[in-house]
């Protein structure tokens, strides 16, 4: 993308791979060669982000804002988007390596390929509009009846973007009692850790 180009050549600026020498642009070699395109700038995925169809930019939307794997019916369900679409858009998006699609043989299910590019590309989009999907995902998911470690983590994630804290802080109560039951010391010293943070984040926040 043209974005990714911006990107390599300001960071090549910065990194004084691409040097002005008399009038013109040029590589420094040595340094070109150990370029990597770290994408972690706002400005790379908002650049990016503007270059998507319209479609493409609502399913990143969708997917920036859920913290897990959906189910391509299932996210059809809750955006409203049909399943045609969506599978569109999946494919023009297949060439960006922002999403990752994947055929488990029980249906496909559909991501951000990372944490890193969820959260590059979360920054991207308009604040009214992260709200939106948010509620929209805690609307079809609260009353789902699941009780698994996953199910209250996701709610939880939803719960605190919108600013809901004591739905997000029961939700991880919720998730560390589970893990208690099921003896999942990694899943405890996750939820413990990230709850810390949370709480730290809470200071300003009103209850």
């Amino acid at each position: 993308s043209s974005a990714a180009l911006f990107a390599s050549l300001k960071q090549g600026v910065s990194d004084d791979a691409l040097v002005h020498r008399v009038g013109r642009w040029a590589f420094n070699e040595s340094r070109a060669r150990s370029i990597e395109l770290t994408k972690s700038s706002v400005e790379y995925y908002e650049s990016l982000f503007g270059e998507l169809s319209d479609n493409a930019k609502d399913l990143v939307g969708w997917l920036a804002c859920h913290p897990q794997p959906l189910a391509i019916e299932e996210l059809a369900r809750v955006s409203g988007v049909s399943v045609g679409q969506i599978t569109d858009a999946a494919e023009a998006l297949l060439p960006y390596r922002i999403i990752d699609v994947a055929d488990t043989g029980e249906g496909r299910w559909i991501e951000m390929i990372s944490d890193h590019v969820r959260g590059g590309m979360y920054k991207a989009l308009r604040k009214k509009d992260r709200d939106r999907i948010h509620n929209r995902y805690i609307d079809d998911f609260g009353d789902l009846g699941d009780d698994s470690i996953g199910y209250f983590e996701m709610m939880a994630h939803h719960f605190a973007k919108v600013r809901r804290v004591r739905e997000s802080l029961i939700m991880q109560v919720r998730a560390v009692t589970r893990a208690r039951r099921d003896r999942d010391v990694f899943a405890l010293r996750r939820l413990c850790k990230a709850g810390i943070e949370y709480v730290r984040r809470l200071r300003s926040a009103t209850w």
